[in-house]
């Protein structure tokens, strides 16, 4: 768990009361080191959380957090942690519905979200909200997590099925005193651009995790910047340790002063 970042976004050693979307957006570099923080922040304070996963494994998760001190294989056996693999959920409809003749049998790519009866997203939300439902503790603020929400692309969803799944869900946050923490790298291709922007426009809460525009550093691993409406921007940079996560302004790094 990262105490600063912790500090940065006014919740201190507490636990977080926001509601709403969190968005995570990572460009030439990997933001899932914010992912751990949030689902090992929320599992220390046994709050409820539910992961639903596109590009990892819940066991990747599992072992991420348990190096910043998070069980979060002991805290799913406990019922505080939930976790949905639509790449599973979406193979498993479809090994059970899939009913095809000898010719497209034959054919070598086959689209799971228009061959399986899960064939809209409000299907998919319907998945994810019915886990919702089954939180174990819906009194206190709990914490859903999509780990890299541009996958949907890949499944053949469009833009504006991604954007009406995300707007569902976050309708959801919001009444449910629920954190969404959604994950999105950053590309320059038109689509991605526009999930972007529709993301940047719904989000509470934005955290930017950039590369050094001057390239590798070893004291210095990259720029932060969070974003919330209202409020003057803030940036930093920061430093990523095996169990904690450095931030300071820059050019204040201890290998420039």
């Amino acid at each position: 768990m990262f105490e600063e970042l912790n500090q940065r976004l006014g919740w201190g050693s507490a636990a977080p009361l926001e509601k709403g979307l969190l968005l995570i957006s990572s460009e030439d570099t990997d933001g899932g080191f914010l992912l751990h923080h949030f689902l090992s922040l929320f599992v220390k304070h046994k709050l409820p959380v539910l992961l639903v996963t596109l590009s990892q494994s819940f066991s990747h998760y599992a072992q991420a957090c348990m190096k910043i001190g998070a069980n979060l294989e002991k805290a799913r056996t406990n019922g505080h942690v939930c976790c949905i693999n639509i790449m599973e959920e979406l193979v498993s409809n479809y090994l059970e519905f899939r009913q095809l003749d000898e010719e497209e049998e034959e054919e070598k790519n086959i689209n799971l979200t228009k061959t399986s009866n899960i064939n809209h997203i409000q299907e998919i939300f319907s998945i994810v909200n019915s886990r919702i439902e089954g939180l174990s503790d819906t009194m206190c603020t709990s914490l859903l997590v999509i780990d890299d929400i541009c996958t949907l692309f890949g499944l053949g969803f469009s833009v504006c099925d991604i954007e009406r799944f995300v707007h569902y869900l976050t309708i959801v946050s919001k009444t449910k005193r629920m954190l969404l923490v959604i994950l999105m790298p950053c590309f320059r291709e038109s689509k991605y651009c526009r999930l972007s922007k529709f993301l940047t426009y719904s989000a509470q809460i934005i955290i930017k995790v950039s590369a050094l525009p001057s390239g590798h550093s070893k004291d210095v691993h990259g720029c932060l910047q969070i974003l919330r409406k209202d409020t003057p921007d803030s940036i930093w940079q920061y430093k990523l340790h095996d169990k904690n996560l450095h931030i300071f302004a820059k050019g204040t790094s201890s290998a420039v002063l």
